[in-house]
This record gives structure tokens, C-alpha cells and sequence, in this order.
């Protein structure tokens, strides 16, 4: 018997609610600092002495800019004691709250039908919560700001497909604008990739939708004022500039395409896997991957642009987007160097973004088909393929993520006893084991992070004296 609307409405909000939760309960976060995170201990010690300025937020991390992740690591030690374990749901609850925003695209681009919705959102939640794999579920500096930058992204096309669709005064623009000063302040580098993505998009719009053109222009140079602001930020937090060849660029870059061909191979060829199982994968097998995703997403866009009006949200063509504009950057930046090779575990989450992108396309277009049968088969050759890879995905990161918990709980043992030398590469930023014995140090004195204990004189003493 075929499910009411009401019924499938509630199992879509169901869905949306149990998987977050799943992800919080299978994945226990330790109550430890990460790479990073270290030097962002000085922000809490300077506030407990009475001694932080708010330039501090502002200074550079590496080169680029992260203020919003500082001031909130900044009040997660004021008022939880510097509690990592809340930090990590806090990233989660962001890209819950992202596939929430596409959830609601998705079900008005399916005509309002929750139960036709259902059939796309469940591997739709597969792809999104595999995108977060082993490096998300391990390091919550990255979970909080992959979740920043995916919310507030989606949230800014949104507000951009209302602008374009509704008459009156500009106020969706406003509300998309303002969404995206907010990843201006998040990480400047992210805020390049969204800001070329919608670059892309806007483009594609103005020949696909001519009718809105009055619209794009005055929002495409307000875009323009924030690719000059981002660069200007960019460049003065920047803390080394790369020397062009001697060669020059242009020729640097032609003398090196099959290097670059090979790269983009790779990078989309990984994209498919958790980083746990690309190791082991051929690069034959790699290659192959990666010519199809790139097919993939071609034949995406294709379909995208024949079938916009049925679709009509333009946000899995953002999503795409993304992905490209992602691995534009790295092409140009990486390919041609030894930094960062394309399976390098911190680029599979960005090359997935265009993931949704994809189930959402062909899972329109899918549902499209007038033959009852070509339905019903794409339909179950599609959720059977997500639901495999995905599944095998989520498995090898869920072992992986149980060796990585335990190990860090013998971090925390070593730490305790000031067994500093016998801290591993993960727990400290880069190399430096100096930096975690400092800044331990100074979390032992105020009684924060995996020092939270009440009974703790000299902490007491340390915090009750802040301003």
C-alpha cells in the first residue's frame, strides 16, 4: 500500500534526523586538541590573563584568514572548558543543517512529492555524510568549517534563485550577500572556491535565463567587490607567495599537460573512495574511475541545461560547480609540483561536494522517464550503486575511525603523564611536539580540554581571575 504524503514527509524528516545522530553515536570524538588547534591555545591563555585583543582573531592562520572558527574555539573554552567532543557535533549539526536547505530545494524541484523525494534524498544522505569520511570525523577544526562553508554556500544560491525568481525589492539578494561575507570572515581560501563557483554560475545563468539578466548584473558586481576583498585578505595574510618559473606560466604549464592530465585523473578518480581505500587501489583502476566521474558530470550538466526549467533550482548546478572550481584551484596550484599529491585524504570532501550534484540530476531526470520500466530499473541501478560504494565507503572509515579513537585515547594518557616525546605526528601541527608540550602546559594551568576537572586548584585559581 502506497505511503500517504504525510507519512512520507515524516520518514523524510526521520531520515534527515537518525543519520546525524547515527554519524555522533558511531563516531565518538576524543577530548583532545588536533594539529592545528594547538596554536590557538595562546587566544585562551591571553584571555584568562586579561590580555586578548580582537586583532588576535584576525591574525593569519597559515595564509589564510579562519575568525569565525577562532572565535568560536575562543567561547568553547569560555564556556565549555574547551570541550572538543561539542565542537565536532557542532560541525555535524552545520551540515545537518545543509542537507536540511537541500532537502527543501530538492523537494520543491520535485514538485512538493515527499514520497518521489524520499527515492532521492536517501542516497543523497549517503553521499553527503560519506563525503565526511575519515579527515571530517577526525579533526573537528575541519568539521566545523566544512560545515560553515556548505551551509552558508547553499544558503547564498538559494537566496540568489529567489532573487531571480521573485519582483520587488532585492531583499534575497541582500540575505545572499550577507551569507557571504559570513564565509568571507569563515576561510578565505573556501570563500575563493564559492565565490568562482557562483562566478561559473551566474555565467552559465545569463545564457540559460536571459529574462533575469537585469537581476544577474548588479548582483555579478557586488560579486566582483567581494573577489576583491577575499583577494586583498588573501594576499595580506598570505605568508609566502609562490615565484613564477623562469619559463613563465603560460609555457610552464603547456610543457607539463600530461602531468596535469594525469592529475585530473587521479583527483576525480579518488573523489569515488574513502581515503582509506584509495591506497589500495590501482591507478589503472584510479584513471578508469576518475573518466567516469568526469562522464558523469558531463553528462549532469547536459541534462542540467535541457531540463532547468523542470529542475529549477540552480543549486546542484552550484554544487558541480564547486567541485570544478575546486579542482581548478588545485590544477593550477598543485599539479605541477610535489605538494599534495590528488589522493591526498583533505581533497576528497571538496571533490565530493558535486556528488549531491550528480544524485540530484539523474535522480530528476530518472523519475522523468515516462517507461515504467526504465524507471523502476535506473532507479534501483542508481540507489543500488550509491548505496554500495557509499556503504563500502563508510565501512572501511568506521574501522579505520575505531583504531584512530582508540589511539588518541592513549594520546591523552601520554599528555597526562608528560610523556611528550611519545606524542604522534597526528596529535601535534606538523612536527612541532614543542608546541603540544607548551600549550599543554598552559591547558594543565587553566584546567581545560582533557584537564576540565573541577578539583583542580591551580585551574580554579587561573579562571576565577579572568576579567
Amino acid at each position: 500500500m502506497e505511503r500517504t504524503p504525510g507519512r512520507s514527509t515524516l520518514a523524510c524528516l526521520a531520515l534527515l534526523l537518525a543519520v546525524p545522530l547515527l554519524c555522533l553515536y558511531l563516531n565518538p570524538y576524543p577530548d583532545i586538541l588536533l594539529r592545528d588547534q594547538w596554536r590557538m591555545v595562546p587566544l585562551l591563555v591571553d584571555y584568562f590573563s586579561g590580555q586578548l585583543r580582537i586583532s588576535s582573531l584576525f591574525a593569519p592562520h597559515h595564509d589564510v584568514s579562519i575568525v569565525i572558527y577562532k572565535t568560536l574555539f575562543l567561547l568553547n573554552g569560555i564556556l565549555l572548558g574547551l570541550n572538543m567532543p561539542a565542537e565536532y557535533a557542532l560541525g555535524i549539526f552545520l551540515l545537518f543543517l545543509y542537507t536540511c536547505v537541500l532537502f527543501t530545494a530538492l523537494r520543491r524541484s520535485l514538485g512538493g512529492n515527499a514520497s518521489v523525494t524520499l527515492l532521492v534524498l536517501a542516497p543523497l544522505l549517503a553521499v553527503i555524510y560519506s563525503q565526511s569520511q575519515t579527515v571530517l570525523w577526525h579533526f573537528s577544526l575541519v568539521a566545523v568549517l566544512a560545515g560553515v562553508l556548505l551551509f552558508f554556500s547553499v544558503l547564498t544560491v538559494v537566496f540568489l534563485d529567489r532573487h531571480l525568481e521573485e519582483d520587488g525589492r532585492p531583499r534575497h539578494a541582500v540575505y545572499s550577500l550577507l551569507c557571504l561575507l559570513f564565509l568571507v570572515l569563515g576561510d578565505t581560501t573556501a570563500t575563493f572556491i564559492t565565490l568562482i563557483a557562483l562566478a561559473l554560475l551566474l555565467g552559465l545563468l545569463w545564457f540559460l535565463r536571459p529574462e533575469t539578466r537585469k537581476k544577474i548584473l548588479p548582483y555579478a558586481g557586488v560579486l566582483f567587490l567581494f573577489f576583491a576583498a577575499a583577494g586583498t585578505l588573501q594576499f595580506f595574510y598570505s605568508h609566502k607567495l609562490h615565484p613564477a618559473p623562469p619559463e613563465g606560466w603560460l609555457l610552464h604549464f603547456l610543457t607539463n599537460i600530461p602531468l596535469i592530465i594525469n592529475y585530473v585523473f587521479l583527483l576525480s578518480g579518488s573523489s569515488l573512495y574513502t581515503s582509506n581505500i584509495v591506497d589500495n587501489i590501482p591507478r589503472p583502476l584510479l584513471w578508469l574511475s576518475g573518466a567516469v566521474v568526469l562522464l558523469a558530470y558531463a553528462g549532469a550538466v547536459w541534462l542540467y541545461i535541457r531540463h532547468r526549467r523542470d529542475i529549477g533550482s540552480s543549486l546542484p548546478l552550484f554544487l558541480i560547480l564547486f567541485s570544478a572550481a575546486f579542482a581548478a584551484v588545485l590544477i593550477l596550484s598543485r599539479a605541477t609540483t610535489t605538494y599534495g599529491p590528488p589522493t591526498a585524504p583533505r581533497y576528497v570532501t571538496p571533490m565530493r561536494v558535486g556528488f549531491a550534484g550528480l544524485v540530484w540530476i539523474y535522480g530528476h531526470w530518472v523519475l522523468r522517464l515516462r517507461s515504467p520500466s526504465w524507471r523502476r530499473g535506473s532507479l534501483a541501478a542508481g540507489l543500488c550503486t550509491v548505496i554500495l560504494l557509499e556503504g563500502l565507503n563508510l565501512a572501511t572509515a568506521q574501522r579505520y575511525n575505531t583504531f584512530f579513537y582508540t589511539a588518541l585515547k592513549q594520546q591523552i594518557s601520554f599528555l597526562k603523564s608528560q610523556q611528550y616525546d611519545k606524542a604522534s605526528r597526528p596529535l601535534a601541527p606538523g612536527n612541532g611536539v614543542r608546541v603540544v608540550a607548551k600549550f599543554d602546559m598552559e591547558l594543565r594551568r587553566l584546567g581545560l580540554g582533557h584537564y576540565r576537572d573541577a578539583e583542580n586548584p591551580e585551574a580554579t585559581e587561573a579562571v576565577q581571575a579572568a576579567p
